[in-house]
């Protein structure tokens, strides 16, 4: 039922929380797929294990759903550590004797639309912030981002003046 979702979805199956995944859920860890399919949590999740096990051991303990929206995770997925950011659904999966097997996790990543959105308050905020990232960007030769007026192309222009908006 799950190898074939287009979600992304997590099982942590067992006391240990091992780690049956689909296709779509592999690039939400990034290099931590293959070797963390069929391993318990711990060894795979170490960076952010203190802030997941209490989440799956509250599913496992209490058979109540977790969820949250744009909840942020700690993980080293890409050869770095970063937080990103994620919609979450911690659902018990419950057993034939009616207890608890494992947490079905389901879950959308929103690191990109989080970052926009904090971006865009900063933008807000301080309207030179974007001039000033733009600057620093062009290592020095910052481009105008308004049109020429000298070719009327509407292209940027490398005039050595601040860029603007």
């Amino acid at each position: 039922m799950m190898l074939g979702a287009d979600a992304q979805i997590v099982l942590f199956w067992g006391p240990e929380f091992v780690a049956l995944y689909n296709d779509a859920y592999a690039p939400t860890i990034g290099d931590k797929h293959p070797k963390a399919l069929g391993r318990p949590a711990r060894e795979n999740w170490a960076e952010l294990w203190d802030d997941l096990e209490p989440l799956l051991r509250g599913v496992r303990e209490t058979g109540k759903t977790f969820s949250a929206k744009d909840r942020p995770f700690y993980i080293e997925r890409r050869g770095f550590g970063e937080t990103v950011y994620f919609d979450v659904s911690y659902s018990a999966v419950p057993e034939a004797d009616g207890g608890v097997g494992g947490v079905l996790c389901i879950v959308s990543e929103t690191t990109e639309r989080v970052r926009a959105e904090a971006a865009l308050r900063e933008l807000q905020r301080d309207p030179r912030a974007e001039s000033r990232r733009t600057y620093s960007r062009a290592r020095g030769r910052p481009r105008s981002l308004t049109p020429s007026a000298e070719d009327g192309s509407g292209r940027a222009t490398d005039r050595g003046d601040r860029a603007r908006l």
